[in-house]
């Protein structure tokens, strides 16, 4: 059998269906049923979880509790933080670099800046409605280029119609599941990187050349397991 998956491709890091081993089995039981599988975490290695101890293992670890009394099951999978956010840790590491956060600070603050004075020079000449279409897509072309989190504020902008006009609305609204994606090459680098593999082509078949859909975390690639990871994942379904 072959399976279609869902591979989420992180800006800043990523992370991929793994090929399925027959240490996998139950991960892979669960993939299979679906067909179809999403992940967007840090990156993990293409070794068996039971054996991923060292540093750059994923960040999660798969962990197997004491069996529930809601179900019975003794074989139910949890993921587990392997980092434990620290915030007074990451406040320490953010006031130690002041020169990234001032640079980052003008990166956000110049071009929305900018806008808003194209924005006011519009009222003042009385053009404010007749430019709300151009304002509102270059908005979120500029939003789009400022990294996730600015793209995640723009998409709870989007369903704020007591802030924002209907134009700005339905530009914001691309922000959802349309942001530029960029190159796929660069993604398929990063599932090779992931997975250890020495090329894509080994472990999966993409059927589009195209992401299915690119939003702030990532973007998502349709494609197809090969074997002998689908034989695999299909006799782990059957236990």
């Amino acid at each position: 059998h072959s399976h279609a998956v869902m591979i989420a491709s992180t800006r800043r890091s990523a992370a991929f269906a793994v090929p399925p081993t027959p240490s996998r089995r139950e991960i892979m039981s669960s993939a299979h049923r679906s067909r179809r599988v999403s992940f967007i975490a840090r990156p993990a290695t293409a070794q068996p979880l039971e054996e991923d101890t060292d540093a750059r293992s994923a960040a999660i670890t798969v962990v197997r509790p004491a069996t529930t009394t809601n179900n019975n099951r003794e074989d139910l999978l949890v993921a587990q933080a392997r980092k434990v956010y620290d915030p007074v840790r990451a406040e320490a590491l953010f006031w130690a670099q002041p020169g990234r956060w001032l640079v980052r600070n003008a990166q956000i603050f110049v071009p929305l800046a900018l806008f808003v004075v194209k924005v006011l020079a519009d009222v003042v000449s009385e053009r404010e409605e007749d430019m709300r279409d151009d304002r509102a897509r270059e908005l979120t072309e500029i939003i789009s280029n400022l990294g996730p989190a600015i793209i995640k504020a723009g998409q709870a902008l989007a369903s704020r119609p007591d802030l924002l006009p209907a134009e700005y609305l339905r530009e914001l609204q691309k922000l959802q599941d349309r942001v530029p994606p960029f190159e796929t090459a660069a993604a398929l680098r990063r599932v090779e990187e992931s997975l250890g593999l020495k090329s894509f082509d080994d472990a999966y078949e993409l059927l589009e050349d195209a992401p299915v859909a690119a939003a702030s975390i990532g973007q998502v690639y349709r494609a197809r397991l090969k074997e002998p990871y689908a034989s695999a994942a299909a006799a782990a379904s059957m236990t």
